[in-house]
């Protein structure tokens, strides 16, 4: 049975890792690893304990990354699916940040609204009080003219006092700017 044979490069690349080719060369200058040189290369044999322990590590290491990489998948869609409902929770609460904005500014044109209508309200009252208090100003004007006119008639005891608009004149015709009045006389001139 021919006895089978690896060089540096091969057991290097069938132990993934565990050892490099440096380190083989060195195993096999230190005497750990026996090998036998042909040419410029060296030839290991397949079934040295050390070469098979280091082809072992570099299974165990790859079946160790695929679990880790079976885990590190496992993660990533875990992220992807955790990325996804924050998406989705982003896009609900920016719609809602829109709607909160919308009525925002449904209750600031309401409340404008209100103002104005409030604003005119006020103008109309205050108009109104305005034609009330000199509605009431004219009519105890009016009583006060009246009240004085009485007062005319008894103090002159004369029944022709008159009212023109803003005046109050007596019926009797005055006496002209030429009549001088004497001393004690009730007439003016």
């Amino acid at each position: 049975m021919d006895q089978r044979y690896y060089t540096v490069q091969e057991l290097e690349k069938r132990a993934r890792g565990a050892v490099s080719a440096s380190g083989i060369k060195k195993a096999i200058s230190d005497g750990r690893l026996p090998a036998v040189k042909q040419g410029k290369s060296w030839k290991i044999p397949a079934d040295d304990p050390l070469a098979r322990e280091w082809i072992r590590r570099g299974l165990d290491e790859q079946k160790s990354e695929s679990a880790i990489l079976q885990r590190l998948r496992a993660e990533n869609e875990q992220l992807v699916r955790d990325n996804r409902n924050l998406a989705k929770r982003t896009r609900q609460a920016e719609a809602a940040q829109r709607k909160a904005e919308k009525e925002a500014d449904r209750l600031r044109a309401e409340l404008t609204e209100a103002y104005r209508r409030n604003a005119e309200e006020a103008q109309r009252h205050a108009e109104r009080m305005h034609d009330v208090s000199q509605n009431m100003t004219e009519r105890v004007a009016d009583s006060n003219a009246r009240a004085l006119i009485q007062v005319a008639r008894i103090l002159t005891g004369s029944t022709d006092v008159q009212v023109l608009p803003g005046v109050a004149v007596n019926a009797e015709p005055q006496p002209s700017s030429d009549t001088v009045a004497e001393p004690g006389s009730d007439t003016v001139a």
